[in-house]
């Protein structure tokens, strides 16, 4: 990257005719020759998706990771433990945010936390009762009092 003179940051410009001139995987003569290179390659292109506003778009995608994570946990968790991890990591993101890797690394934690905790807080919200097990052979017998029917901006009810 070219730097200038009393720059803090990190971001430039490529020097002339590097954008052009990216190394390619070599044509394998042997299978370690060919996982040496791309091994090399892989850690070229990940660090140079560590530049800075290159890796924003990944936040919704560890927050969403979060929310499946939620999915798929066994039980319940209980409404405070995702909270008070999702602000341990917000901490830890703020603490490392001048660390190269470290800060990255802990604001998709922080994301994912928070998609966890966002998932936890919205089903504490919405608290419907839950078939603790499976329910087979069962009969539901019962009738519909009141109806619903939404129109553009208004709500209609009905006798059904």
């Amino acid at each position: 990257m070219a730097r200038q003179r009393g720059a803090r940051g990190r971001v430039g410009t490529w020097p002339v005719g590097q954008a052009q001139d990216r190394p390619a995987l070599p044509w394998p003569r042997n299978l370690f020759q060919f996982l040496e290179a791309y091994a090399k390659q892989t850690k070229h292109w990940s660090l140079s998706e560590l530049n800075p506003g290159r890796l924003l778009p990944w936040l919704p995608i560890a927050f969403g990771t979060g929310v499946v994570l939620y999915f798929t946990a066994g039980r319940e968790p209980i409404l405070w433990a995702p909270l008070a991890l999702t602000l341990a990591l917000m901490t830890a993101a703020f603490v490392l945010r001048r660390r190269f890797l470290a800060f990255p690394v802990a604001l998709a934690m922080a994301a994912a936390a928070g998609g966890f905790a966002a998932a936890t807080f919205k089903s504490a919200l919405i608290a419907h009762p839950i078939l603790r097990h499976s329910a087979w052979n069962v009969s539901i017998a019962g009738f519909v009092q009141v109806r619903e029917t939404r129109t553009l901006g208004s709500r209609r009810r009905t006798r059904a």
